[in-house]
């Protein structure tokens, strides 16, 4: 029997949207960003694995419990949207909770700030 689990989070930064979706798109600088949190584990690295990156293309992330994960990117749509799917390869404990994993982000200008969701 196969659930599926939604979450969502909200942050407002105050800086311009095109600086905010750049930073959290780039792929050198995102494992200073995610640590890890409960049973995901940090991030290392990730490398895109076809270029140029964007839409259709694939990263692989290399996780703080040396497993590599392949991403599928569904929308790089610049400074809006930044999509992705997981189809699976997590490594256990966190794979006997979750088969696969999506993920949306969305930026939204407001004022001087951006919003991400």
């Amino acid at each position: 029997m196969s659930q599926v689990v939604v979450t969502q989070a909200i942050i407002t930064i105050p800086c311009r949207t095109d600086i905010v979706f750049a930073t959290a798109t780039d792929a050198t600088r995102f494992a200073q960003f995610f640590k890890g949190f409960g049973p995901i584990p940090g991030i290392t690295s990730v490398k895109w694995l076809t270029h140029p990156p964007g839409a259709g293309g694939k990263r692989e992330v290399l996780t703080a419990d040396g497993h590599a994960i392949e991403e599928q990117v569904v929308a790089l749509d610049k400074p809006h949207t930044h999509r992705y799917r997981i189809p699976g390869g997590f490594a256990a404990p966190f794979s006997w909770l979750v088969r696969s994993a999506e993920a949306r982000w969305s930026f939204a200008s407001h004022g001087p700030a951006t919003i991400v969701t």
